[in-house]
């Protein structure tokens, strides 16, 4: 599972091949923050389930309904809870992976991921949701968790530009900078 600042991929491999694909809007960007805990950004897609706004000064436990929706969202989307709500997870993934296999175990790569095992203390450290979403994400029922041998904190857009390989759909954009100073 690719879990990001802005989203999470999830790849599920059986034997080696790749056997299903989805894409979450589950990360620590949804919601962007100054260091005083003032927000600066809501995501759309959280927009709705969500009681603030830019402008507001919140503190983590202010942020802890928002965590729980988020990993109880990821929770879903990987089969280790119920569904409570179809609608609403519909909202927030494209499409819901079959339920985990026995036996499965789960690697996560990704700058929200990388948060799991080592976050810093300061809960907006990055600016975002990625510390308190890492360690809710790391206590969550999605498990057992292995270590990822490699990983890669710069995804989507950062991904593509140096991955040369990349299972399922992948995304690809590239900004070009040009001078018109002659």
């Amino acid at each position: 599972c690719l879990l990001s600042r802005g989203l999470g991929d999830v790849y599920k491999r059986q034997n080696g091949a790749l056997t299903d694909t989805a894409c979450l809007n589950v990360g620590g960007r949804l919601v962007k923050l100054e260091p005083d805990g003032r927000v600066t950004y809501v995501s759309p897609v959280l927009q709705p389930f969500v009681p603030y706004d830019p402008g507001d000064r919140l503190t983590p436990q202010d942020l802890a309904p928002t965590i729980a929706l988020l990993t109880e969202l990821l929770e879903e989307a990987l089969g280790f809870r119920p569904v409570q709500d179809e609608a609403r997870l519909r909202f927030f993934v494209t499409d819901r992976l079959p339920d985990p296999a026995p036996g499965a175990v789960y690697s996560f790569s990704g700058g929200v991921a990388d948060l799991m095992d080592g976050a810093p203390r300061d809960p907006f450290a990055y600016g975002d949701l990625g510390v308190l979403l890492g360690r809710a994400v790391a206590k969550s029922a999605v498990g057992p968790r292995i270590p990822a041998r490699e990983t890669i904190r710069a995804t989507v857009i950062g991904a593509g530009c140096h991955a040369t390989e990349l299972s399922g759909s992948t995304v690809y954009f590239c900004l070009l900078y040009t001078s018109d100073a002659a």
